[in-house]
């Protein structure tokens, strides 16, 4: 019996250099030969390392890669039908303004203006919606971008705010990973859409960033429109 629900795996750029092709997955070595750019190479390496390294059991529900570093997510057997997607992201200055148009409501894109232009606390709170929405869009196999702007947080940040899912009992946590990196994971598990138990382990070559919790919500969903 698993001590876990989800296991989060973490990979750092120094885990390319543990990359095996003998070790990937079926589906993978169908792509393994694809020519990439030198930050793609460096984000399959580091990313299926990590994949190699992680225990035998459930399946990998979901993987984030972005500068050779990688998050995935497995599943424990004992979730049978769950339905989970994580992203990743490095907190960097962006137009927030114009990309919020692109993917936040009405309501998150007032919230994200108070915030003020470029202010840390915007950039981090635009993180925390990209994350959540990307991650929520993975899991149930929704449209990138379209999907993005009718799914996401209800409310202001810092307060009781509501997540707006698709239909289902959807749960989601928002985190962050040392001073640069927002993470979220997504599930939906077929019932209650309680807090799972988390699991952690870091990849080769890979120490786990310090993580603290930036929000957490859980709740139905709703079909979209």
């Amino acid at each position: 019996m698993r001590d876990f629900d989800f296991l989060l795996g973490w990979a750092a750029p120094g885990s390319a250099a543990h990359y095996d092709p003998a070790k990937l997955r079926p589906e993978d070595r169908v792509r393994a030969g694809q020519a990439r750019a030198p930050r793609a190479d460096l984000d399959w390496r580091a990313s299926r390392a990590l994949i190699a390294s992680l225990p035998p059991g459930g399946p990998v529900g979901s993987l984030s890669h972005s500068g050779g570093h990688a998050l995935c997510v497995l599943v424990a057997p004992g979730m049978p039908g769950a339905r989970v997607g994580v992203d990743l992201e490095r907190i960097r200055p962006r137009r927030v303004a114009d990309l919020g148009r692109w993917v936040c409501d009405g309501a998150e894109q007032r919230t994200l203006a108070r915030l003020g232009e470029g202010s840390r606390g915007q950039l981090e709170y635009f993180y925390m919606l990209w994350t959540l929405k990307e991650a929520l869009v993975k899991a149930a196999g929704l449209d990138f971008p379209g999907a993005m702007q009718r799914i996401g947080l209800d409310g202001e940040p810092g307060s009781a705010s509501r997540l707006r899912a698709p239909a289902g009992a959807w749960g989601a946590m928002v985190l962050s990973l040392g001073p640069d990196w927002i993470a979220a994971l997504a599930w939906e598990s077929g019932g209650a859409a309680a807090a799972p138990r988390l699991a952690w382990h870091a990849g080769p070559a890979a120490a786990l960033p310090p993580c603290r919790l930036l929000g957490q919500w859980q709740g139905a969903g709703s079909p979209l429109l």
